[in-house]
């Protein structure tokens, strides 16, 4: 009965994280930011993980590429600084909206029982995606509902208010600056806010603190933010295989 309840107990513990970060040309003003925050958030849930974790990079332009996904980031290597930076490196238009409907239906298929949470980075509005804004609510408000952590970190914009229009919380909304300094604070502020969540039940539970906010945000706070996508016609697009 003991080793039941012991297996039971692994498999609880057992989290698959999404993350999908914007790399289109506007993410150049935050320098190496993104580089580094993204292996330092691998290399603190490496160290952190106490069940079976699984984790896969989805980057996106105006196309979309799965560059990284290990089914146990505890035993598995990480990739270097230099190979994330290319995986990252800016370039492109900002198909936000479609990449993040997608990702979410491809972690709810491939995750089965496990908790979830899902990481939005982007530091633009949607100049690409064939879905609006609705659509995007919808798929995130369904995933809420289930239980997925989703959190979303908006560069250049009210995080808070773009994140309730996608459909976030605003307490895993989190409006983090352009600047490199800054922007590399926010990218640890996602890693500890994944962490919390992941010790947490629900996972849902968490937000990002007074002290995170305030760290990480613009020197001077943006009200005016675009959210939503204008109408237009959209572009051909090219996708490599997905995980």
């Amino acid at each position: 009965m003991s080793s039941l309840t012991e297996q039971q107990n692994e498999k609880n513990k057992e989290v698959d994280i999404e993350i999908t970060i914007d790399r289109s040309g506007s993410m150049s003003s935050q320098g190496d930011a993104p580089t580094t925050g993204l292996y330092e958030f691998l290399l603190q849930q490496k160290e952190n993980a106490t069940g079976l974790t699984s984790v896969s990079l989805t980057t996106f332009d105006d196309s979309v590429e799965y560059p990284w996904k290990v089914d146990d980031i505890k035993k598995d290597p990480l990739p270097d600084k230099d190979t994330m930076s290319i995986w990252i490196e800016p370039r492109g238009s900002t198909r936000l909206i479609d990449t993040a409907i997608e990702r979410l239906k491809a972690q709810k298929d491939r995750a089965g029982d496990k908790k979830r949470i899902f990481v939005l980075l982007t530091d633009g509005q949607d100049n690409v995606s064939r879905n609006r804004t609705p659509q995007m609510n919808k798929a995130l408000r369904e995933a809420r509902s289930a239980g997925v952590a989703c959190i979303f970190l908006g560069s250049n914009q009210d995080a808070i208010t773009c994140g309730q229009q996608y459909g976030f919380s605003p307490d895993l909304c989190l409006s983090t600056s352009s600047a490199p300094e800054r922007a590399a604070i926010g990218y640890r502020a996602c890693s500890q806010v994944v962490t919390r969540a992941i010790n947490s039940d629900p996972l849902t539970s968490v937000g990002f603190t007074g002290t995170e906010r305030n760290m990480s945000a613009p020197d001077v706070l943006i009200t005016d933010t675009v959210c939503t996508r204008p109408l237009s016609t959209h572009r051909n697009l090219t996708m490599s295989q997905p995980y």
